[in-house]
């Protein structure tokens, strides 16, 4: 063929194959935790409690500790296999025979080799059968005991690896990890902002609100350690919550001299300061260091301190706090901030009106925090100079280190941002910002930590010019508070059903903000028209590849307990993310939904129930303990909004948005709502007409939350037996119906 010539092409990659390195690791199932007790219990702490330096105080109180889980924790030597844990000594020894005749026979070209090296191929997929059966059985059996064995399995069968790949560099690729590290610390350093900014020495603005020092007691610090998760992982010191857990009793004197110490001194011990970043990969090139995120792992003492002022710090904040904002806040989340934004566009888009959004973007919004300018905002809302000086040392001068594979980078330092991984960071980032909602002075604003949307009702020109000004304010506000805006990534949108619309050409900085008609909003994807289509169709083809992925690695599994359990883990709860939103769709997009999940239903029936039973959707549901999606929404929907009207969730807007009925005379089988809105397609006003379809007598909505569910679970969902499959199968609200 003239038309396709052939031609050979060969490549030569400089990728060298990174040997099989052995590491040294605590033992912490063999631990000698009892002795251990005993030994913080004997032991001197004098030295430390007369100490009167922070700094010294901490490394004194992290050697001891340190020392002592060297003592009596087990060290072992490993080294990385290239065979599964699971196989057996049989099956590595008949594959290394099978190896070592198959390059005899390579080299002699004798049968008898041939002959050898067949009879061991034979043992080894029969024994790797027997070891994989094994392994499987084990894993399902465990599903109570020890779930994280199972979910250890997932992410293999999944083609994610935890470890990082060889990364490019200037010269190629590297697998060298001290030089990977050292790239990613260079990345990682990149994001700080390094601009210098003079000292504002502001001054409290008045006292009769002011934060005052008090110090801290023990009961503060055992209920913060209470509140620690008990794992394993350590940060730079070295020590595992769950040690600082068990001995809380016995370290709580000496913490409480050291945080008093900490705060008195304004100096947050510099020990503490450093922490150990661990970088994950996002999407995208896994050989690009860009495609990574950092995590950081903190010192257990430093989080235990953290938790205290955090518990303070947002006591006196929290009144403050713009209602705009909800991010990081008890009682606000995700839905409540769409819930919001959608009372206030449906209604409008729905009578072919126009709303337009810009959505703003911030690079490194997180570690682009200046620390001069969030201690003068920390001084203005009426902290004490005591917590001023104290938070100033612990912004300041923290130092990190990335760590791959067992090899560490040289140290970076933070010169700006909240530190990463902390209790307190969040809320550092909210204080921060909080005075930006101020800027909308003509438009409304919604915040979820760094992600800002402006938005308005247009009518005519003059309104687009309103919301303009709005965003240059915005925009002026990040530059002076040096938080640089992403114009590349900053969108508009114009939400509405009218033919023609107004169509205005924003602008920031310059340039024209591009205007699109999809957008993903806190992980809901928004189209102009606002009918959630373009949604529906992503989250149903990702649930179908989930799906897919599911049924090839769980088809050895004997029960279906195990593929139920994942179905609810990695696609239900995809299909179910925030669906009070958007749960306004028609009834061909809940088909598209149910269709998962239908699909989900025939792999069962075809593997588990041998076709000896006829095929019905709903009887199967009743047989496995499910309900249909279509019935889960619209509990989560009531669930809601039981949640607004019991102040659960903490949004006054969202509140005044409830119409109830106060009927003359009393009736306890009356409705307690009177939504008054034509259209059914505003989140709150769709879930008081849910609520008015039901038997009142059945549901209360003025009653305990759990009593509250049940009845709605008893009603709504008719296909739940729950003792057909265990206890431990819970939704992500913890809902016991399947």
């Amino acid at each position: 063929d003239h038309f396709h010539p052939p031609f050979a092409v060969s490549f030569c990659f400089p990728l060298r194959k990174q040997a099989l390195c052995s590491y040294e690791y605590l033992l912490y199932s063999s631990g000698d935790y009892l002795n251990m007790y005993k030994y913080f219990q004997c032991y001197d702490w004098k030295p430390i409690l007369n100490n009167k330096c922070a700094d010294s105080a901490a490394e004194a109180l992290t050697e001891v500790v340190s020392s002592a889980i060297n003592d009596f924790v087990p060290k072992r030597v490993s080294r990385l296999n290239k065979y599964p844990a699971w196989f057996s000594k049989e099956l590595r020894s008949c594959l290394r025979r099978k190896l070592h005749y198959h390059r005899l026979f390579k080299r002699s070209g004798l049968d008898k080799w041939y002959a050898k090296f067949s009879e061991c191929r034979a043992l080894a997929k029969w024994l790797f059968k027997k070891d994989e059966s094994t392994h499987l059985h084990g894993l399902e059996s465990d599903m109570y005991a020890k779930p994280q064995n199972f979910w250890k399995y997932v992410p293999t069968k999944k083609k994610r690896n935890s470890s990082v790949a060889p990364m490019r560099n200037s010269s190629g690729y590297t697998c060298d990890s001290i030089e990977i590290a050292n790239m990613f610390a260079e990345h990682f350093k990149s994001c700080f902002s390094s601009a210098s900014v003079p000292d504002n020495n502001a001054t409290c603005h008045g006292t009769s609100d002011f934060l005052s020092f008090i110090p801290i007691d023990e009961p503060e610090i055992r209920e913060s350690i209470r509140n620690m998760k008990s794992k394993l992982s350590a940060g730079p010191d070295g020590i595992p919550s769950f040690i600082v857990k068990g001995c809380a009793e016995l370290l709580t004197p000496v913490l409480l001299h050291i945080f008093n110490l900490s705060i008195h001194s304004g100096i947050f011990p510099s020990i503490w300061k450093r922490s150990v970043v661990v970088p994950i990969h996002k999407a995208g090139d896994p050989s690009t260091v860009n495609n990574y995120r950092p995590v950081s792992l903190l010192c257990s003492f430093s989080k235990v301190f953290e938790m205290i002022m955090h518990k303070r710090l947002y006591r006196h904040f929290r009144h403050k706090m713009n209602p705009e904002q909800h991010g990081f806040l008890k009682g606000k989340s995700v839905e409540t901030n769409l819930c919001s934004f959608l009372d206030y566009a449906v209604p409008l888009v729905c009578n072919r009106e126009q709303v337009d959004v810009i959505y703003f973007d911030m690079t490194k919004a997180f570690d682009k925090v200046n620390h001069s300018t969030l201690l003068t905002k920390l001084d203005s809302y009426g902290l004490c100079l005591t917590y001023c000086q104290w938070f100033k040392s612990y912004l300041t001068c923290r130092t990190n280190y990335v760590r791959v594979s067992g090899s560490m980078s040289d140290y970076f330092s933070s010169p700006s941002g909240v530190p990463q991984g902390s209790n307190l960071g969040p809320l550092l980032f909210l204080m921060f910002v909080n005075d930006i909602s101020l800027c909308a002075k003509n438009s409304k604003v919604l915040l979820y930590a760094d992600d800002i949307k402006l938005f308005r009702r247009v009518q005519s020109h003059s309104d687009c010019v309103l919301l303009q000004e709005d965003a240059l304010q915005i925009s002026q506000w990040c530059a002076k508070n040096y938080l640089p805006l992403n114009e590349q990534k900053t969108r508009t949108m114009s939400l509405t059903r009218k033919r023609d619309s107004l169509a205005f050409s924003y602008t920031i900085g310059g340039s024209v903000i591009t205007r699109v008609s999809v957008i993903r909003d806190l992980g809901i994807f928004i189209d102009s028209s606002l009918n959630f289509n373009h949604h529906v169709l992503t989250i149903c083809n990702a649930s179908f590849r989930n799906l897919g992925a599911i049924s090839r690695f769980t088809r050895k599994f004997s029960s279906p307990v195990c593929l139920v359990r994942l179905f609810c883990c990695l696609v239900r709860t995809k299909l179910e993310y925030a669906s009070s939103i958007w749960n306004c769709i028609n009834l061909t997009a809940s088909c598209c939904i149910e269709r998962v999940q239908k699909r989900f239903i025939g792999i069962i029936y075809d593997r588990y129930f041998d076709r000896t039973c006829y095929y019905s959707y709903e009887q199967l549901l009743k047989k496995l303990g499910l309900c249909t999606l279509l019935d889960r929404r619209r509990l989560r929907d009531l669930m809601f909004l039981h949640k607004v009207v019991n102040g659960a969730v903490d949004s006054p807007l969202l509140l005044s948005t409830v119409c109830f009925h106060a009927p003359l005379r009393s009736n306890r089988f009356q409705s307690p709502f009177y939504p008054s809105a034509s259209n059914d397609t505003s989140p709150q006003t769709r879930m008081q007409f849910e609520f008015k379809k039901l038997d009142q007598s059945v549901a209360d909505i003025f009653s305990d939350s759990i009593v509250f569910q049940h009845r709605l679970e008893s009603t709504i969902c008719r296909y739940v037996y729950k003792h057909l499959l265990p206890a431990y199968i819970l939704d992500d609200e913890g809902c016991t119906t399947i």
